[in-house]
C-alpha cells in the first residue's frame, strides 16, 4: 500500500480511537451517575466495588462497539479522502487496484500518491468535535451530580433498642451452655466468646450501662456469631460426614437407608432399619443368613471408616453375629440370639446418633433465641449448615405412605404397590394384607384371651382404616 495513503488511514485510525474512548468514558460515566443516584436514593450510600465495575463495563462495551463500528478500511478512507479532496475517485482507484502491473494504473496510483503527498494530512480534520464534546460534558455533569449527591445525602443511624432484657437473656444462654452434656468444652468455649462478644457491645460490665448501638452493626455482630456458634457446632458432628460415607460403601438397600438415617441424625427412622436388618435372619436358613448380612455390615462399614466410633459397634454386632451362626443350634435359635444381638448395637449406635442430633438442636436452639432477642428478621438470617435430608420412608423398600390421617388405610396404599415386611410369613406383602393378617386376624383369633369389647373395638378400627373413615 502507498505510504502516502498509509499517512492519512493512520490519522483516521487515530480519530477512531478517540471517538471510542470519548464514547466509552461518557457511557462509563453516565452509568456511574445511575447508581450512584438510585443507590444513594434507596440504601443511603453507594456500593463503590459495584459501581466502579459497571463503569468499566460500560466503558469496554461502548468503547468496544463504537470502534467496531468507526474502525477505518481502506476502502472508507479512499471513498473519505475522495470526497473531502475532490480527487474524483483517484484514491478509490488506486486502492482498488493497489496489486495490479499494468503501466496505465501505475501511473494513475503514482498521480494520487502525489496529490496525496500534496495536499497533506493537515486537510482530513476531526469531524465529531462537537459531538464528543458535548456528550463528554454531559457526562461529566450527570457523574458530578450523582457524587455529589452521593457525599452530601445524609441518612441518619438507626439505632436498636437494647436494654437489660436482651444483657439477662445472654447471660440466661451462656449459663446454658455450660449446662449442656453434649456440646464438647472447645465448643462451649467458642459459643460463650462469641456471646461475650454480642454482649460487650451491649453492655458494659463496669457501669453498669446498657449501650447504645447501631442496629447494623448490632445485626452484622450477632448474625456473624450465628455462623460461628454453627460452624463449632457441625465441627463436632462427625456422624452426619459417616452416614454419607457408608451410604457410598453398600448396595444393600436396608443398609443403605440405615446409613441416610444416620447422616440425618433420625433416631426413629434408625431404629426402624434396625428392625428390618432382623428380618433378614430366616429360621430356614439361619447360619447362612446371619453370616451373609455379617458380612454386608462389615464391608460397608470399615470402608465407610474404619476408625469411627459407630463402625465399633458394627464390628462388634459382626463378630456376635458371626460367633452366633459357627455356635450352631436349631434356626430359631440362632434367629433370636442373633436379633438379640442386633438391639443391643442398635441401643449403642442411637446414643450415639442421639448425642449429635442433641448437639445440633441445641446449637440451633441458641441461634434461634438470639434471633429472637434481637429481632433478626428472616432476611437477614445468615446461611447456616444444611443437614443431610432424611428419606421419606423407613426404607426404600416400603413404610409409611398414606394418606391424611394415621396409617392412611386407603385404597392407594391398601390395594396399591406398598409393601411391609410380614415377620410370621418372612416376606414382604400388600400393605393392607399385613394389617389384615398380622393385626387384625391375630386379635380376633385369640377367643377368650380379650374382651369382646376390645376385640370389636379393634374391628371397628382396621374397618374404619379399610374404609377411610
Amino acid at each position: 500500500m502507498d505510504s502516502n495513503f498509509k499517512k492519512f488511514k493512520n490519522k483516521v485510525l487515530r480519530h477512531a480511537v478517540i471517538e471510542s474512548v470519548v464514547a466509552g468514558a461518557a457511557a462509563a460515566l453516565v452509568v456511574a451517575a445511575v447508581l450512584l443516584f438510585a443507590f444513594t436514593a434507596s440504601v443511603g450510600s453507594a456500593n463503590a466495588l459495584v459501581v466502579s465495575l459497571s463503569a468499566v463495563g460500560a466503558f469496554v462495551l461502548c468503547g468496544g462497539i463504537t470502534f467496531v463500528f468507526r474502525l477505518p478500511t481502506d476502502k472508507k478512507v479512499a471513498k473519505r479522502l475522495d470526497k473531502e479532496l475532490s480527487f474524483n475517485e483517484k484514491v478509490q482507484t488506486m486502492v482498488e487496484f493497489s496489486s495490479s502491473q499494468d503501466s496505465m494504473v501505475q501511473i494513475q496510483r503514482e498521480d494520487a500518491s502525489n496529490r496525496l503527498a500534496a495536499a497533506g494530512t493537515g486537510t482530513i480534520k476531526f469531524k465529531r468535535v462537537w459531538q464528543c464534546a458535548v456528550a463528554g460534558l454531559v457526562a461529566v455533569g450527570l457523574f458530578a451530580g450523582g457524587l455529589c449527591y452521593n457525599l452530601l445525602h445524609y441518612v441518619p443511624p438507626v439505632f436498636a433498642d437494647t436494654t437489660n432484657w436482651q444483657v439477662q437473656r445472654l447471660l440466661d444462654l451462656k449459663s446454658s451452655v455450660d449446662r449442656n452434656v453434649y456440646f464438647t468444652a472447645d465448643t462451649k468455649e467458642v459459643i460463650n466468646g462469641e456471646l461475650d462478644s454480642i454482649l460487650e457491645i451491649i453492655y458494659n460490665e463496669e457501669t453498669g450501662e446498657v449501650l447504645s448501638v447501631e442496629r447494623s452493626v448490632l445485626v452484622s455482630a450477632v448474625t456473624g456469631s450465628m455462623v460461628v456458634i454453627d460452624t463449632a457446632v457441625e465441627n463436632d458432628i462427625d456422624v452426619e460426614e459417616y452416614g454419607v460415607a457408608l451410604s457410598e460403601a453398600t448396595a444393600d438397600e436396608t443398609f443403605r437407608a440405615m446409613a441416610f438415617h444416620i447422616a440425618s441424625l433420625k433416631t426413629s427412622t434408625m431404629l426402624t432399619e434396625f428392625s428390618n436388618i432382623k428380618y433378614k435372619f430366616v429360621a430356614e436358613i439361619a447360619a447362612a443368613s446371619v453370616r451373609s448380612y455379617s458380612s454386608i455390615m462389615r464391608q460397608a462399614v470399615t470402608a465407610a471408616d474404619p476408625d469411627h466410633e459407630i463402625t465399633g459397634y458394627f464390628v462388634a454386632l459382626c463378630d456376635s453375629l458371626d460367633a452366633i451362626a459357627s455356635a450352631g443350634g436349631d434356626g430359631a435359635t440362632i434367629v433370636n440370639l442373633a436379633r438379640s444381638a442386633v438391639d443391643a448395637a442398635s441401643a449403642s449406635v442411637n446414643v450415639v446418633v442421639s448425642a449429635a442430633a442433641e448437639a445440633r438442636s441445641s446449637g440451633r436452639e441458641i441461634i434461634y433465641d438470639l434471633q429472637d432477642i434481637f429481632d433478626i428478621t428472616d432476611e437477614e438470617m445468615p446461611g447456616l449448615h444444611e443437614p443431610v435430608e432424611d428419606l421419606n420412608s423407613s426404607s426404600e423398600e416400603g413404610g409409611n405412605t398414606g394418606g391424611d390421617g394415621g396409617a392412611g388405610r386407603d385404597e392407594t396404599v391398601y390395594a396399591g404397590d406398598s409393601e411391609i415386611y410380614w415377620a410370621s410369613r418372612g416376606e414382604y406383602v400388600k400393605y393392607g394384607e399385613a394389617l389384615d393378617g398380622e393385626y387384625f386376624a391375630n386379635y380376633t383369633g385369640y377367643e377368650g384371651e380379650i374382651s369382646d369389647e376390645l376385640r370389636n373395638f379393634i374391628e371397628a378400627y382396621f374397618n374404619s382404616l379399610r374404609n377411610g373413615d
